[in-house]
């Protein structure tokens, strides 16, 4: 009976990580989907004033136009996952 008590906790403590996880990435998909693109050149630069509402210290993607944090640490767009210049 032991055994089956194990696997149904690790059952059930999955399900919880999945769910966890799955709430975490809609409410940040959701907080993305609202954001638009400046204009229709994604230049992949840090975006100023012509930006749609972004500040200082944010970039552009090449690929799909999200805006993310300057942060040399990341190196991938966090919408699509390409590549950041």
């Amino acid at each position: 009976m032991e055994v089956w008590a194990w696997l149904l906790a690790y059952v059930l403590g999955f399900a919880l990580l999945q769910l966890v996880l799955y709430r975490y990435f809609s409410r940040e998909q959701g907080a993305l989907d609202g954001a638009t693109p400046g204009g229709t050149e994604a230049t992949g630069r840090p975006v100023g004033e012509s930006g749609a509402g972004a500040g200082e210290g944010r970039l552009r993607c090449q690929h799909c136009g999200a805006t993310n944090k300057h942060d040399p640490q990341f190196t991938y767009c966090k919408q699509c996952a390409s590549p950041l210049r």
